[in-house]
């Protein structure tokens, strides 16, 4: 399973992708707490079933980009990965996650929403953010190496 398949299993279309909502329908409890130094814990609960402990404290941005670096870790767990460099991996998973090819080309091509502080609004993800997916999505050229 990868990001785009967990999206067209249990996303509703709804924009912005409400990461919470995809947790809880692929069993995954988010909690939100102080503990964890900072860190977003990923960990088996009683019986079955993930939770991800989310800290406070943080911008409503920061939590969603948290919760969708979770589900892109756990999505390699699913798939039986180790790669080399998991965080980059799962980074990656969760620009998908937030910032789905469909939705960033509808927002920028047919809405003219070409702005990234509009879109990241729009969006609910930091404006540094939507500049990497532009890119990755070949909506806007990626800046040639000096």
């Amino acid at each position: 399973m990868d990001a785009d398949q967990l999206l067209d299993d249990l996303w509703d279309n709804r924009v912005p992708v409400d990461v919470e909502r995809i947790a809880s329908h692929w069993g995954v409890e988010v909690v939100r707490g102080d503990d964890g130094e900072g860190l977003t814990q990923i960990e088996s609960k009683a019986g079955s079933g993930v939770q991800f402990r989310v800290p406070l404290g943080e911008s409503g941005e920061d939590q969603r980009l948290r919760i969708a670096h979770a589900m892109g870790r756990l999505l390699q767990v699913v798939r039986g990965e180790t790669p080399e460099n998991p965080d980059a991996q799962a980074q990656g998973e969760a620009l998908q996650i937030l910032m789905p090819v469909a939705v960033m080309t509808y927002l920028f091509r047919e809405r003219g929403i070409r702005d990234p502080e509009a879109l990241a609004r729009t969006l609910q993800v930091a404006p540094q953010l939507v500049q990497i997916r532009l890119k990755q999505v070949g909506l806007v050229a990626a800046e040639e190496p000096g």
